[in-house]
């Protein structure tokens, strides 16, 4: 009965390894961030989740905000970052090539690509120019 119990236990920690080995090889991220541990002690704040719908670049920036509190290393950015995302936002992250990212600055490209029709325009000089106060809106 004991032998038949450690083989239980054998095949389920060889099925978690298995297992393990098998979400490393699906994620986007290049070995040296997939191997990055994220800290136990590790908690992001409160940060409103980005479901693709919105700016992009605000969402990141706010990101960046939250990181320099704690660490703001390129691999665990990368390792915390998709704890953000949620909806499209979140299959799109699940829809990258595995093993494809290999810095947080090129993460944060790729999502500014996929998502850049929510991105807010820049203003250019000539539409700040074309800005006039109409007759009746006062000064203040």
């Amino acid at each position: 009965m004991n032998e038949r119990l450690d083989e239980v236990q054998k095949e389920v920690t060889k099925s978690k390894e298995e297992a393990g080995e098998n979400l490393k090889h699906k994620s986007p991220f290049a070995p040296e961030i997939q191997d990055k541990p994220v800290p136990t002690n590790f908690g992001l704040s409160i940060l409103e989740s980005y479901d693709g719908s919105s700016d992009p670049t605000e969402h990141v920036a706010a990101f960046r905000a939250q990181m320099t509190l704690y660490d703001s290393s390129d691999a665990l950015m990368c390792r915390v970052f998709p704890t953000t995302l949620m909806g499209p936002a979140r299959m799109w992250y699940s829809r990258l090539k595995p093993t494809s990212i290999i810095s947080f600055d090129q993460l944060v490209k790729e999502l500014e690509q996929n998502f850049l029709a929510n991105a807010r325009p820049k203003p250019t000089a000539a539409s700040l120019l074309g800005i006039a106060q109409g007759r009746e809106e006062p000064l203040t």
